[in-house]
């Protein structure tokens, strides 16, 4: 009797339906592992879209190249959301060439269309670029734009304007050493000698006898640009034994794992590395970047985050977008992803014995908003930011609980003046915010004014830079 037993075409085709359902299944899950690995935030499947995009024309709202230390997870999130505040379904990402082009997708069922955000990360100078060629609606850029930029995109209006330069959030540029590293600041100045090559054992800076080995961003990231504008300056030149990283993530990984490292980064990709305080100079305190200390600008390596926008020949859809990235939603966001928003905070502070009376009377029992006033190189006139920041801090002024305080504006000058013209002018760049609540509904009685010259000195005054940070308004509520 043959003991071979009968297959019937019926369970045939049984094995070959589970066969299937086990590889859709294992390339489904390594799809979400890639797809969740991509993305800070949570979206639908990357398939649910492409459904929407076979059966419907694509529109491109808008096209963002430019910062990659913006583009990594800032500007995807608050596209996510943008899309979302429009009615937009369905919402995916996916990526096009490699990880730093991405598209934020969804289905618009207002008008049954396909709609994406492209945003392009590839560094500051990149989306300056793409503006230049017309391939890109807006540039992000965690540096100012430079003259040279400016004078090529004269063409799409005055670039430095309120129109064109947007504020998106503040970064600090952190500096990175291994966990076991048991310096806790540093100055400027030794900082750039570091990475210099001038000091290259940890000894020299009150650290263990180690070889110093140095991880920096890449020439075309807005970080590097910050760094050697802020911290090498002209006076310095990057090592060349420094290794070079395109992602600030990378980067922090590897100073965590690197006993002798020093690297910078920015705040949100700081991960496992340790953080040290810096100084402006051996006569400024030394500041661990906070929300405050970053939100204030204070810190000596905060810096903006920007968007650019074409003043003329400029698309509706991306004056709505750098509206909602800069409203309260777009703001919340930025804390989220992990850096300080612009959205008004009070902290209470403790105020030192050693600040003269008159302040400490103008100030007492008053928190610490999170923002300063800044002005325009040279002028009286408050920065883009500081225009934005007035409607932000009237709004606060009269939610709800804060309707019957005051503020105080505590106006600062830097040392280079005669004490009486420091002190005329602390008091002119006070009055020049009082003038725009006032022209915003607040009323001068609600308004205090003191006149500090040249006292709580941030910055060690021997630059321009450091001057513009002395130069400020700094808020208290009370």
């Amino acid at each position: 009797m043959n003991s071979s037993k009968t297959i019937y075409p019926a369970t045939i085709l049984v094995w070959f339906a589970t066969a299937c359902l086990w590889i859709v299944s294992f390339f489904s899950l390594i799809l979400v592992s890639v797809n969740t690995h991509a993305q800070p935030y949570p979206m639908t499947s990357v398939s649910t879209v492409n459904a929407h995009q076979l059966a419907n024309k694509t529109d491109t709202w808008i096209h963002m190249q430019g910062s990659n230390t913006v583009g990594e997870r800032l500007t995807p999130a608050i596209a996510k959301a943008f899309l979302e505040s429009k009615g937009v379904q369905d919402i995916g990402l996916t990526t096009g060439r490699d990880r730093y082009d991405k598209f934020i997708q969804g289905y618009d069922p207002k008008n049954d269309r396909y709609v994406q955000i492209r945003i392009e990360s590839y560094g500051s100078s990149t989306g300056f670029k793409g503006l230049m060629a017309g391939a890109a609606d807006m540039s992000a850029s965690s540096r100012p734009i430079k003259q040279k930029e400016v004078e090529k995109l004269k063409e799409m209006g005055n670039m430095t304007s309120q129109q064109a330069e947007h504020v998106v959030g503040i970064d600090g540029l952190a500096i990175l050493v291994h966990p076991s590293n048991p310096v806790t600041s540093l100055t400027v100045k030794q900082i750039a000698e570091l990475f210099s090559g001038q000091i290259n054992n940890w000894q020299e800076v009150g650290g263990p006898n180690l070889a110093v080995s140095l991880h920096a961003r890449d020439h075309e990231s807005g970080t590097w640009d910050t760094f050697k504008g802020l911290v090498l300056a002209k006076k310095y030149k990057l090592d060349a034994s420094a290794k070079r990283y395109v992602s600030n993530d990378a980067l922090s990984q590897q100073v965590s794992e690197d006993v002798g490292a020093i690297g910078f980064s920015g705040l949100s990709s700081v991960g496992n590395s340790k953080l040290l305080a810096v100084a402006d100079g051996d006569n400024a305190p030394a500041l661990y970047p906070t929300r405050l200390t970053v939100g204030t600008e204070d810190y000596p390596l905060a810096r903006r985050l920007f968007l650019y926008t074409p003043v003329k020949d400029k698309k509706a859809v991306v004056d709505e977008f750098i509206q909602f990235a800069l409203g309260p939603k777009g703001q919340t966001l930025v804390d989220e992803i992990g850096y300080i928003s612009q959205n008004i905070e009070s902290h209470t502070l403790a105020v030192s014995s050693d600040l003269p009376e008159y302040y400490r009377q103008a100030v007492a029992g008053a928190d610490r908003l999170s923002l300063n006033f800044r002005f325009k190189e040279g002028k009286s006139k408050l920065d883009n930011k500081a225009f934005v920041d007035v409607k932000r801090l009237a709004e606060f002024m009269n939610a709800q609980g804060n309707e019957q305080k005051s503020v105080v504006l505590v106006g600062a000058s830097d040392p280079r003046s005669k004490n009486e013209n420091a002190v005329l002018l602390s008091k002119l760049r006070a009055k020049v915010v009082r003038r725009e609540l006032i022209d915003l509904g607040i009323p001068r009685n609600r308004i205090k004014m003191v006149a500090n010259g040249a006292l709580l000195q941030v910055a060690d005054n021997s630059s321009l830079t450091s001057r513009i940070k002395n130069r400020r308004v700094e808020v208290w509520l009370q």
